[in-house]
């Protein structure tokens, strides 16, 4: 339940560093809690260009590949005694973090294909999102 509590500080910690863009200055769209499909996609203006790694970037991910590590470390210590994985399709250390391990590269070529684009909000939301089931993998497995 600590790592937990943590791990979801970490979090809202760490969203609320897209709230604001490269500059340090607050967005317009910021300030409102409006966001749409066609708002995720729609091309920025040439202001809030920032190169890929910058420092939000940076921070999430850190954030998500200390979540993926995490599930591989208590995922691989519960198949070590007893237990059983219940979203994969592999019952190993090994196949559990090469596929959790999958994920961070998923996430990286989804977040430099939105920043290519042009969609810089989506390429914020993508981290979060693909850590998610992650997050709550290792809540589940601490409940259980």
């Amino acid at each position: 339940m600590r790592l937990l509590a943590i791990l979801t500080a970490l979090l809202l910690s760490c969203l609320a560093a897209f709230a604001q863009d490269a500059g340090g200055t607050p967005a317009p769209e910021a300030t409102s809690f409006k966001v749409s499909a066609h708002s995720l996609f729609k091309a920025n203006d040439l202001t809030v260009n920032h190169p890929f790694w910058d420092k939000q970037n940076k921070i999430a991910f850190a954030v998500t590949a200390g979540i993926r590590a995490a599930d591989i470390a208590q995922t691989c210590y519960g198949l070590a005694h007893g237990a059983r994985e219940l979203a994969l399709p592999t019952q190993s250390c090994a196949g559990v973090a090469s596929f959790i391990a999958l994920g961070q590269g998923e996430q990286l070529f989804g977040q430099w294909i939105a920043h290519r684009k042009g969609w810089h909000r989506l390429e914020r939301i993508i981290p979060y999102v693909s850590a998610a089931p992650n997050a709550f993998g290792i809540a589940y497995s601490l409940r259980h």
